[in-house]
């Protein structure tokens, strides 16, 4: 079974995400910050990662480049889908942080 990991500290989107999916078939993770997902995200290798990029602890740009700099043999691709500029998020003097191989 496929398992997806959940990277949010919205509590209730993170279930409404692990139930829809949970009913699809696939096993859900949750974590709730950025480091509950990183170390959930060594420990059950997932399939794919759902990350929020605004979560208070360490934001997802932040988890990001630690999983980019965990899989430094490349195996997997990073993307981000969110509604949020790197701007909102980071300020203008970290522009670049989303383009493949930041």
């Amino acid at each position: 079974m496929p398992t997806i990991l959940m990277m949010d500290d919205d509590k209730d989107f993170s279930s409404l995400v692990q139930a829809n999916f949970s009913g699809q078939g696939y096993n859900v993770v949750l974590a709730h910050n950025g480091r509950e997902g990183l170390a959930k995200a060594a420990a059950v290798k997932p399939d794919i990662i759902f990350l929020d990029i605004m979560m208070p602890d360490m934001n997802g740009i932040e988890v990001l480049r630690e999983l980019q700099a965990a899989d430094a043999g490349g195996r997997r691709n990073f993307g981000h889908p969110g509604h949020h500029n790197e701007r909102q998020v980071r300020g203008p003097e970290h522009d670049g942080a989303f383009r493949p191989g930041a």
